[in-house]
């Protein structure tokens, strides 16, 4: 049962706390997750008549762990709210 008075007013302060911690950590993930991303498919782009085929399937690899991570960001973030 939830609590009422001081109880209530603390659980939706840790509540909200709670929320803003978790936008604030989705968005500091993001940005490095979506720079390697991108990084690695500018190389596949511009290097591609260099790479060897390791290279290759290792950027492909990495671009596509970085969609995934970015959706799962975003699942936790739409989980936290």
């Amino acid at each position: 049962m939830l609590g009422t008075g001081p109880q209530r007013a603390e659980l939706e302060r840790s509540n909200r706390a709670l929320s803003e911690f978790a936008h604030r950590a989705a968005h500091d993930l993001k940005a490095p997750v979506r720079h390697v991303r991108q990084s690695a498919s500018r190389l596949i782009s511009v290097g591609a008549q260099r790479l060897t085929d390791t290279q290759h399937t290792l950027a492909h690899r990495i671009v596509t762990a970085g969609v995934r991570m970015e959706e799962i960001i975003s699942r936790l973030l739409d989980f936290a709210q």
